[in-house]
């Protein structure tokens, strides 16, 4: 069984609907042999609902994915408070780390991953939603491609993320020409502070490494 961990806030204002479509986009996959979802919505997003949940899976590798804000200072992850933060970081032992959050690349990465977390992809910067309504279902496919795919196929962390950029490519040059500039603009710079983090080794893990 996979073990996952979704957080997804949303009763945020402005993202709170974009927020809620990407955790269903992931929750979808359910229907999966294997795959164990658990949802937690905005008002649940809280530090102390974390310090329950994980220590129950996290003896074995398990995924976890954060669909919320992130902290300006990239050191935590925001919802009804900073539920993902240095204070709780060795929860994240032996974790796949996946988040849409914006800045915590730079900062709570590296936290993560000193503590155990196995691989991580997120954003070191500001994480775009697009102008346009009608893209959303786009920008949401291109930013969680990896994810998603990780469940789907047995390729490899790295491949998974080298393949998700190379779509996000594709889709901004979809965008671009059919005058979507703007968006076009917002999708690419989401790409070029997505990263992943983690040894070498680690990034060779498939879905086959979290089927505990």
């Amino acid at each position: 069984m996979i073990n996952t961990i979704v957080t997804y806030d949303d009763i945020d204002g402005p993202l709170g609907n974009y927020f809620n479509k990407s955790y269903l986009h992931i929750d979808e996959l359910k229907s999966q042999p294997n795959l164990s979802i658990t949802g937690l919505s905005g008002c649940n997003c809280l530090e102390n609902n974390i310090s329950k949940i994980i220590p129950p899976v996290n003896q074995q590798n398990f995924v976890f994915v954060g669909l919320s804000h992130g902290a300006e200072d990239g050191f935590s992850l925001m919802g009804a408070d900073n539920y993902v933060n240095v204070n709780n970081a060795n929860l994240f032992l032996n974790s796949f780390f996946y988040s849409t959050a914006c800045h915590i690349g730079k900062e709570l990465s590296k936290i993560l991953l000193s503590h155990g977390c196995k691989c991580f992809i997120g954003y070191t910067d500001v994480s775009e939603a697009p102008l346009n309504e009608e893209h959303e279902d786009l920008f949401i496919e291109c930013e969680l491609h990896a994810l998603r795919n990780f469940y789907l196929t047995t390729s490899s962390i790295q491949v998974l993320y080298n393949e998700m950029i190379a779509f996000t490519d594709e889709k901004f040059i979809e965008l671009a020409n059919g005058n979507d500039i703007l968006d076009a603009m917002a999708l690419v710079r989401n790409r070029n502070c997505m990263i992943i983090v983690g040894d070498d080794a680690n990034k060779q893990l498939t879905r086959l490494d979290f089927d505990v």
